[in-house]
């Protein structure tokens, strides 16, 4: 009997340290405070498609900063809303965040999907009023790109950074004036959603690389703070654009019949089932074709007028609500580009590159935390939020690890990461 206590008396003194004793957390020679983080949407805590109050508080810069604190981190300050239903402006248009809920379409068929609440009165000024006076540490600001940061009349564009009462003329200056010793920044997905989403023009990566060296320029200038790049995801990779199938066109075999008379001599084929959409392309006959496998459908589509006023058959689906091959090929360009010019700016300028790429690459085969499992799927996914473009509340969890990882093994720190099982979910009803 008493071998086993020499057994168990070894056991524990070789594994004393892991199982009686917490790892030590230490700073190492990271400079902590003040800590600025600067980016769009996803820095902001836009999420669920508007900025509200739950997603700022659990931004991935928010995070960051929670366990900055456990290592000698100051208070971090963001320009939190004071309306938790948050807010969004579209086509001039005020509205609330998306939350998950049942809806009823136009078949009368109900289904549990994500929709806009009401919007509570009030005016534009109340909901864009602020919470937490500044300055702020997440100086973040959604759908900011990179031109954006030496802009002049940026307020008059912006109306989230007009919220931020930042008194000095452009976004550059008040990220210099903040004098950071610890910055994060990750920018560029706006450049690149921007062009695609909203149709705004091209950004070249020349003209990406142009716009944020002034800011790495100036940020760089104090050679004692410590800052942090990341790299882009593939946004063509996001549920926005893979949650609707280029196929879910379902016809019986008497539209399938229409159609095929309807089209005959496109090159256009029909049969019962699923089929290919419809949808816009002047250099195609008739200006319309079908869609290709390869090619995407934005989560914008009115699935209503597709359901029951025949869009994507006997009216094609407009070009907007699509990335055709030529878009998804310049968009991949601009993703592969943009990493490069990031990556070489951060050796010039002395950053240290956190590859978010990469953690967007392991999604599609689930990324595992303490049991439960994060990928890219929409909504049962965890990941992304309810806008199927930015991080989700355990989503931005993910993406401070990886900020804190590139830190601790930098500078011979020990800050604790992050538990994402802590950090809510998707809220159902």
């Amino acid at each position: 009997m008493r071998y086993w206590f020499v057994i168990i008396a070894l056991l524990v003194a070789g594994c004393g340290k892991d199982l009686l004793q917490p790892e030590p957390i230490d700073k190492g020679v990271l400079p902590v405070r003040p800590y600025v983080a600067i980016g769009g949407s996803e820095t902001a805590g836009y999420a669920d498609g508007a900025l509200h109050l739950q997603a700022q508080q659990y931004s991935y810069p928010a995070l960051i900063a929670q366990q900055l604190q456990l290592v000698g981190g100051g208070a971090f300050t963001q320009p939190l809303t004071v309306d938790s239903g948050g807010y969004a402006i579209a086509n001039g248009e005020l509205l609330s965040k998306l939350n998950l809920a049942y809806r009823v379409d136009c078949n009368n068929e109900e289904s549990l999907v994500p929709v806009r609440g009401p919007v509570d009165g009030g005016t534009l000024e109340s909901f864009t009023s602020v919470g937490q006076s500044g300055p702020y540490g997440n100086l973040g600001v959604p759908f900011i790109k990179t031109a954006d940061l030496n802009q002049l009349s940026l307020s008059s564009t912006n109306t989230y950074f007009r919220r931020m009462g930042i008194s000095q003329n452009t976004l550059l200056q008040g990220i210099v004036s903040r004098n950071p010793k610890l910055y994060t920044i990750w920018l560029g997905m706006e450049d690149i959603l921007g062009s695609i989403i909203n149709q705004s023009p091209e950004i070249a990566p020349i003209q990406f690389f142009n716009n944020l060296t002034p800011l790495l320029d100036s940020l760089a200038a104090d050679t004692t703070a410590a800052g942090f790049i990341a790299t882009i995801p593939d946004v063509t990779a996001f549920p926005f654009f893979n949650t609707i199938p280029y196929n879910a066109l379902e016809l019986d075999q008497g539209l399938a019949d229409v159609l095929n008379q309807l089209y005959a001599g496109s090159g256009m084929s029909f049969q019962a089932g699923p089929n290919p959409f419809v949808i816009e392309d002047p250099n195609a006959p008739g200006g319309k074709r079908q869609i290709k496998a390869t090619e995407k459908l934005m989560l914008t589509l009115p699935v209503d007028s597709v359901r029951c006023l025949f869009l994507g058959s006997l009216t094609p689906i407009s070009a907007r609500y699509v990335l055709d091959e030529t878009e998804l090929d310049f968009v991949r360009y601009q993703v592969l580009n943009f990493n490069m010019f990031i990556r070489d700016l951060a050796v010039d300028k002395g950053l240290h590159v956190v590859d978010i790429n990469a953690l967007y690459q392991r999604l599609p085969l689930g990324i595992q935390v303490n049991g439960m499992e994060l990928n890219d799927k929409f909504v049962n996914g965890a990941f992304f939020s309810l806008d199927g473009i930015n991080p989700s509340k355990r989503g931005a969890a993910l993406i401070a690890n990886e900020f804190i990882k590139v830190m601790n093994e930098n500078y011979r720190a020990s800050i604790p990461l992050v538990s994402v099982v802590a950090v809510p979910g998707i809220k159902f009803p």
